[in-house]
């Protein structure tokens, strides 16, 4: 017993240690100061380490959320779920068992966040056509100057308010910085924030405009052609596609509380003893958490299924 105490704790503390360095206090942030500018000239000529799982949560959260999310503030979180589902198993259940259901339960915001970026990008796609048209007719208007039509048109969210979102903090960091690396990062973001291959396309041709100055206007119109034939293959599928498996998203949660209101008034058991054998009990701890995680893939192949974005 001994044992098992002592590794929670370390976990624990482990874990403390992580968060508050992926917190970015302003102490461990002065250290690293400290430590960097020993070795600036060094540090100069090497590039940034990559780090794609930081990279995907950072521009899956900024996504979801609307506004700039650190990747360092998504692991914290992740990893407190982790921890308090773990120290709390653990009084229950074994080592294995603990590790599972923190596993599944620190997985769980991952699922959340995929689903509500998945969610939206579905709606940014459909507004593909309304936004490069909009977006060719400013820059035209604006004798080619990118940042500009950029600013015109992430004003006017009329017909595609997802996309214009995601334009204007793609205006705010363009227009704050001058580094080309800064700004292939910020358009590679908008083109993750709506997860199409226009979207990509576009994005290469702001970031060729705003680091070249080069005339992107044929793109742009390639760009419009290619989105109106999407279009209407796009609105094939949909007529052919049938929307009841969504009764899934309903009908789970449905026969949950079905079942807890069956017991309660046919089956005689009081409210008090339902919820601790469902939630104060190994057994039923661990079967809310697996119907939890699994309802959570479900939503995942349902939205999947269920992709209506506009793409060519």
């Amino acid at each position: 017993m001994m044992t098992i105490d002592r590794m929670i704790c370390l976990a624990a503390c482990l874990l403390l240690v992580a968060g508050l360095i992926a917190l970015d206090l302003e102490a461990f942030a002065f250290t690293a100061r400290q430590i960097a500018l020993r070795h600036r000239l060094r540090a100069a000529k090497r590039p940034a380490p990559a780090d794609p799982l930081r990279d995907y949560l950072e521009n899956a959260a900024s996504s979801a959320f609307g506004r700039d999310v650190s990747g360092n503030a998504v692991i914290a979180v992740i990893g407190a779920v982790f921890t308090a589902v773990f120290l709390i198993s653990a009084r229950s259940f074994n080592i294995s068992s603990s590790a599972f259901m923190a596993l599944m339960a620190a997985s769980m915001p991952v699922l959340a966040l995929a689903v509500k970026t998945e969610s939206s990008r579905n709606r940014a796609g459909a507004e593909g056509i309304s936004l490069v048209t909009e977006l060719y007719r400013s820059y035209v208007m604006k004798d080619r100057n990118i940042f500009e039509a950029l600013e015109t048109v992430s004003g006017n969210r009329k017909g595609h308010p997802i996309c214009s979102a995601q334009l204007h903090r793609l205006v705010l960091r363009l227009r704050g910085t001058g580094s080309q690396d800064e700004i292939d990062r910020s358009c590679r973001r908008f083109a993750f924030s709506v997860g199409t291959l226009w979207a990509r396309m576009l994005a290469s041709c702001i970031r060729t405009a705003a680091v070249r100055g080069t005339d992107v206007s044929e793109g742009l119109t390639d760009l419009i052609e290619q989105l109106k034939s999407a279009k209407r293959r796009s609105e094939e599928r949909r007529r052919l596609n049938s929307e009841t498996v969504r009764v899934t998203l309903f009908l789970v949660p449905l026969l949950y509380f079905g079942s807890m209101f069956t017991g309660i008034f046919y089956l005689e058991v009081s409210p008090a003893a339902l919820l601790k054998n469902q939630f104060l009990t190994p057994e039923g701890l661990l079967l809310f958490s697996v119907c939890a995680f699994l309802f959570l893939i479900n939503l995942i192949i349902i939205t999947v299924m269920g992709n209506t974005r506009l793409d060519y």
